[in-house]
């Protein structure tokens, strides 16, 4: 019986790598997909290689991901359990202090992303028995936010993303869900503070 498998994206850090961590100690295969290779061997060194995949990945670049999604299946008998979608980029600042190329950008990553991977992963999906899709969105998709317009824009389109998802997707036997978790009160007193992952 093949190992159940996830691939996640924004896995070098936060919330994408302590899922990786969680999920190589389950048994799963992991695929570990972030912009920063570097960051992600680095923080792996000390890992156990076997059941573990690292990728470089741009999740804006719909023909990366599907190749990187098309190579990670390909090693677990072209399925896939789970799709994590973490990666996403914050900036905190006033909206009319941020440059048009940041907003459309914050859209790009966190949108536009968790679309590519959906699509790329859903072949693999709807192959796999049980599979689930998890998003990553934020408690800032309930209520805009001030100084994060384009973040907390960008979560209700993923929260909207998933809903539409979970009953489309439901005749094939696939999950669909979010995550909101909270922004905490050290990152919003932060201006023009910028974190990235993915």
């Amino acid at each position: 019986m093949m190992a159940k498998s996830i691939f996640i994206t924004g896995a070098a850090s936060g919330i994408g790598l302590a899922a990786a961590k969680h999920f190589v100690q389950q048994g799963y295969c992991v695929g570990m997909a972030d912009l920063n290779l570097s960051s992600l061997r680095e923080v792996t060194a000390n890992w156990n290689s076997d059941n573990i995949s690292l990728y470089q990945l741009d999740v804006c670049r719909f023909e990366q991901v599907t190749q990187v999604m098309d190579d990670f299946c390909a090693q677990n008998n072209n399925r896939l359990s789970v799709l994590l979608n973490s990666a996403g980029i914050l900036t905190i600042g006033a909206f009319e202090n941020m440059s048009n190329e940041q907003h459309h950008r914050t859209i790009n990553v966190n949108v536009n992303g968790i679309i590519n991977t959906c699509q790329a992963a859903l072949p693999y999906l709807k192959n796999t028995q049980t599979s689930t899709i998890v998003n990553m969105s934020s408690a800032s998709s309930d209520y805009g936010v001030p100084e994060l317009a384009s973040y907390s824009a960008s979560k209700f389109a993923v929260k909207g993303l998933t809903e539409a998802l979970e009953i489309e997707l439901a005749p094939y036997g696939i999950k669909v869900c979010d995550v909101l978790p909270l922004l905490s009160r050290r990152t919003c007193s932060a201006p023009r503070k910028i974190q990235q992952r993915y």
